[in-house]
């Protein structure tokens, strides 16, 4: 989205209000939920393999 108050992005909340953020703390913002979610990604596939290595061993 282009900004004609730069270096502020106007941020876009359900179609009809603007909220003005500094541009930098945007991409803070963003860098920061990218690198949350792949941290959650890898937790829980760690948890898979953990489980799932256990759930192997256990013969009934």
């Amino acid at each position: 989205m282009l900004s004609r108050t730069a270096p502020c992005f106007n941020g876009d909340i359900r179609s009809h209000e603007r909220v003005s953020l500094p541009f930098l703390d945007f991409i803070r913002f963003c860098k920061q939920h990218m690198s949350d979610k792949r941290n959650e990604a890898r937790s829980s596939t760690h948890y898979d393999a953990v489980f799932m290595k256990t759930k192997t061993r256990v013969k009934v």
